[in-house]
């Protein structure tokens, strides 16, 4: 079906709702029944269930999980948002989407309401959001026109389904476990090797002394922590660490000998430092509470994610997530990895 043709109205009518009301939520229970859930091909089920959509049902605004979303459904997008489903778009505020796994796009696209007269390519079908794109601007509203095997994903989403080897899926069981969901499979196993820790999340100072004692002192992994200036500097007076100001130019010697890190807020420091430090050739694991979207495709670097108000971008860039564990959790994670090589050499 050609939705980027079709008017407003025109939708309306064949889904048999209204804008304004969307759909009563028995009827959309039934279609759930009828149709099946809805499923994202590009993420593991783990991931997906931690994805959340807002939606109008009966006239009342609310948040469901991504699998119960129906045709018919209208669905709110903000910035941040991963696309759940393709829609036709009814209310736009400046909003612009990242589809560029469809187009190629270098840029983001610029989304309006506009029905078509013509075929189009993807490209050109300003009306539409596809389902796995970003909102990365704005905020809109559309009508679910396409779902699973209908959508453009999945048209594009062949080499989506990828072999996982013995050894690694021993890792997913092994994070899983432990309360970590996989993202990304291919470094699962890499988080056991890590060397080197970098956190960008909001710690108590009893925190921050909790994981230097558990992570660098008893497992000999090295801890690195991006603060603000004041507890920065409070915590090198206590413990003797290096304070270093993130700047212009920074070098990776600056950066080896320091523990605390001093950065501007609204300066993204994760994906520069890590660039460094791949050059050393050590794993990095990159510890954060989704304040920067980083994704890193380096062998080298995996990320790891904390908390449960991370956005769908967020979610869906991060190698490790852990929506209800704090940090200390990489204490049980370096146990294992003890334990992980013990197992290893008992089945050679």
């Amino acid at each position: 079906m050609e939705w980027y043709k079709k008017t407003q109205a025109e939708i309306e009518d064949f889904f048999l709702v209204k804008s304004a009301q969307g759909l009563v939520e028995k009827e959309a229970l039934q279609r759930l029944a009828k149709f099946g859930k809805n499923t994202d091909p590009e993420l593991r089920d783990e991931v997906a269930h931690l994805l959340r959509v807002t939606v109008i049902r009966s006239g009342q605004e609310q948040q469901i999980a991504l699998q119960n979303l129906v045709q018919g459904d209208i669905v709110f997008l903000k910035k941040g948002d991963r696309v759940p489903a393709d829609i036709r778009l009814v209310e736009v505020d400046q909003l612009q989407i990242d589809q560029s796994f469809f187009t190629n796009e270098g840029l983001s696209a610029s989304k309006n309401t506009l029905p078509l007269l013509q075929d189009a390519d993807l490209r050109k079908q300003k009306c539409m959001a596809f389902m796995g794109s970003f909102v990365t601007e704005g905020k809109g509203k559309g009508i679910v026109v396409a779902r699973n095997e209908e959508t453009q994903l999945f048209k594009h989403a062949s080499f989506f389904k990828q072999r996982v080897k013995r050894a690694t899926k021993k890792s997913i069981n092994l994070l899983n476990d432990m309360g970590v969901i996989v993202n990304n499979t291919k470094k699962a196993s890499s988080v056991f090797e890590a060397s080197i820790a970098l956190f960008e999340v909001s710690l108590s100072n009893e925190m921050i002394l909790e994981l230097i004692r558990h992570l660098q002192m008893t497992h000999k992994l090295t801890t690195k922590f991006i603060l603000e200036e004041k507890q920065a500097k409070h915590l090198s007076e206590v413990l003797g660490g290096k304070v270093v100001i993130l700047r212009e130019g920074i070098s990776l010697e600056d950066l080896v000998g320091a523990q605390f890190l001093v950065a501007d807020k609204k300066q993204a420091w994760l994906s520069r430092i890590s660039t460094l430090f791949i050059e050393r050739s050590e794993i990095m694991l990159l510890v954060g509470d989704g304040r920067e979207v980083f994704a890193s495709h380096d062998k080298h670097v995996v990320s790891m994610l904390f908390g449960k108000q991370l956005s769908d971008h967020a979610i869906c860039c991060a190698d490790l997530i852990s929506p209800k564990e704090s940090p200390l959790i990489l204490k049980s994670i370096l146990y294992n990895k003890i334990k992980h090589k013990a197992l290893d050499k008992i089945k050679k």
